[in-house]
């Protein structure tokens, strides 16, 4: 697949490629969510923001067990983290059969803030993008789109 399939297509063909979008006709799609609407909408409608600074009073405590990865030596050694106002993610993907006699399967990319408690954390995975195909999808084209949006939201 040559080109990344963007979610609001309605018609049968790609408008970034031209590309025949029929279920028939194609091997995959992938179906990008842009993370920085997600993240924005997460922080001004929900009380995610009061959770942030959990990592913090986490910290404090006097242990020495590493229960998170907040409280680990290389999640410590980025000096942008040690401020409130910025965050980190984990993203993770894994392929599953859409039926259990189906040649078709499913890869959905999923992100987590990780400075949120674990039980908050779990409640608000995002979903960056989607593979649907026959096949496993090329991780140039899976992962490119999820970069730049990375790259962009650094900033």
């Amino acid at each position: 697949m040559s080109c990344i399939h963007v979610s609001n297509v309605v018609a049968s063909l790609c408008p970034v490629c031209g590309s025949d979008l029929t279920v028939e006709s194609n091997t995959g799609f992938f179906l990008v969510l842009p993370l920085e609407n997600q993240l924005k909408e997460l922080f001004e409608h929900s009380n995610i923001k009061d959770y942030i600074n959990y990592r913090f009073d986490r910290v404090k405590c006097d242990s020495a067990n590493i229960e998170d990865i907040y409280e680990g030596n290389a999640y410590k050694a980025i000096p942008g983290l040690k401020c409130n106002n910025n965050i980190s993610l984990t993203w993770n993907s894994d392929g599953a059969s859409v039926f259990n006699s189906s040649t078709k399967s499913i890869w959905p990319l999923q992100v987590v803030i990780n400075e949120l408690p674990f039980h908050i954390r779990r409640l608000h995975v995002l979903l960056a993008g989607l593979w649907f195909g026959t096949c496993k999808p090329s991780v140039m084209t899976y992962l490119q789109s999820f970069v730049e949006q990375c790259r962009r939201l650094e900033v």
